[in-house]
């Protein structure tokens, strides 16, 4: 599926600035997920390399993320989001040399509060980046000369899974003509719930009179946190008048699947 999706999901951040070469690789998950339901206190760790030959710092630090479906995120101080973690983690070391050619564990902690409601899902991020000695700022970004630095983000996820809870919404669905003989559909998904869904998406393109399935589409797993919504975007050719539908289905084996069909016209061949 040739699909555009405003998702968080940005998983690592590739900005430019002064004397900082992308010699960082993370070769962990970006996305850690723990069951929380009967532990106060889980381990993680992130393997970070320096594939240079020459040494690197590294620094950590936490930030909270949220996204929305008109192509919007925002990066907030942590433990400021309505469902982070971010004050549960603690960062064993925030500044790091790594070797030439070094392969360092990262290493953090969670320790669930005693006095939360334990139920849905809550996360941040753990913001790791390159820096220069002497240079404390993480917000700089401006200097004299350009190079290339990487930053990562690694999403910390925290599930209460015996209390899940989701609710999907379907926004501002439309079917457009963007040229002849091909149409855009778009829809924005919205989680009104408090857990995470781990969606897999397909849509059918279907003859209404016939019933025929002319196209099929579809994705690998999106995650769609709670409070936080995606645009789907699909475009599929029609030659045809008459009616049609599609028919969007999202969502897991697990958690179950949400469903939608919308009806449209063609009126004209081309």
């Amino acid at each position: 599926m040739r699909s555009k999706y405003y998702l968080f999901f940005i998983l690592f951040l590739v900005i430019f600035t002064l004397n900082a070469e992308a010699n960082l690789l993370i070769n962990s998950s970006l996305s850690q997920e723990f069951k929380v339901d009967n532990k106060e206190f889980v381990k993680g760790k992130i393997k970070a390399k320096n594939t240079s030959d020459k040494k690197i710092n590294i620094r950590l630090y936490k930030r909270d993320y949220s996204f929305n479906a008109a192509g919007k995120s925002y990066y907030i101080k942590p433990g400021e989001g309505e469902h982070s973690n971010a004050k549960w983690i603690t960062i064993d070391k925030k500044n790091i040399s790594l070797a030439p050619f070094e392969q360092k564990d990262l290493e953090y902690k969670i320790e669930v509060p005693h006095d939360i409601i334990k139920k849905g899902s809550y996360w941040s991020m753990i913001m790791i980046e390159e820096f220069k000695e002497g240079k404390s700022d993480i917000n700089r970004s401006k200097e004299v000369g350009v190079k290339q630095k990487i930053r990562y983000g690694i999403q910390i996820i925290t599930d209460f899974e015996n209390n899940r809870k989701i609710d999907l919404s379907f926004h501002n669905a439309e079917v457009n003509s963007i040229q002849a003989g091909k149409y855009l559909f778009e829809v924005d998904l919205y989680n009104r719930g408090i857990s995470f869904l781990n969606a897999y998406i397909k849509l059918l393109l279907v003859n209404n009179k016939t019933g025929e399935i002319l196209k099929e589409f579809s994705d690998d797993m999106n995650r769609i946190y709670p409070k936080t919504s995606i645009k789907l975007s699909e475009s599929f050719n029609l030659n045809k008048k008459g009616s049609y539908k599609l028919i969007l289905l999202l969502g897991n084996n697990k958690d179950g699947y949400f469903g939608k069909k919308y009806k449209f016209k063609v009126n004209n061949d081309h």
